[in-house]
């Protein structure tokens, strides 16, 4: 009866409950002394489920079936201790109890930056990915080899947003090769 009293102990330490509320639950479930409590309530790490699970053969390899706390089920298979165990059960009971709200919708457009020679991303809202599209269309239709889409930055309301344009150029336009293939 002591070595439960202190695994509960150290489970419920461990679980992050109110010292109170663990010692009410703790004297509700195991009647033995109270000192196993005081002594081990957030002092002991919990043990292992693969302890939990293994018959004690003595010193050094030691175990804790023959208390039967530990009953094994599907989840065992992806958890190494009962406090993960219990952490588990408590976040699927909090997304079964909560909901998920959408906020906004980021997309990312990957740019090329013809002076540095690399790639990067921004992020854009949807409006701006729209306008984003429209561009590309509009460049599309006119099938012309001299008109290149233009990336910059621009001010609006104290923070940099991404602005584009499409320009007509005389100069030779450079192709990535993908676009050639």
């Amino acid at each position: 009866m002591h070595r439960r009293g202190a695994i509960l102990a150290s489970f419920l330490g461990q679980c992050g409950w109110n010292e109170k509320e663990a010692g009410s639950l703790w004297r509700g479930a195991i009647s033995t002394e109270e000192r196993i409590y005081r002594k081990w309530f957030g002092n002991m790490n919990c043990p292992k489920c693969e302890t939990m699970q293994r018959q004690s053969k003595g010193y050094p390899d030691l175990g804790i079936e023959d208390l039967e706390l530990c009953q094994p089920d599907e989840k065992c298979q992806r958890i190494k201790s009962p406090v993960e165990y219990a952490a588990d059960l408590f976040a699927e009971e909090e997304l079964s109890r909560g909901r998920q709200e959408h906020i906004r919708t980021i997309f990312l457009a990957r740019l090329f930056n013809w002076k540095t020679g690399r790639e990067f991303d921004i992020d854009l809202t949807a409006e701006e990915k729209e306008d984003l599209e429209s561009l590309k269309n509009k460049q599309m239709e006119t099938d012309s080899a001299n008109t290149i889409l233009l990336f910059t930055w621009s001010k609006f309301r104290g923070r940099l947003r991404p602005k584009f344009r499409l320009m007509e150029t005389d100069l030779p336009r450079r192709r990535m090769l993908s676009e050639l293939l």
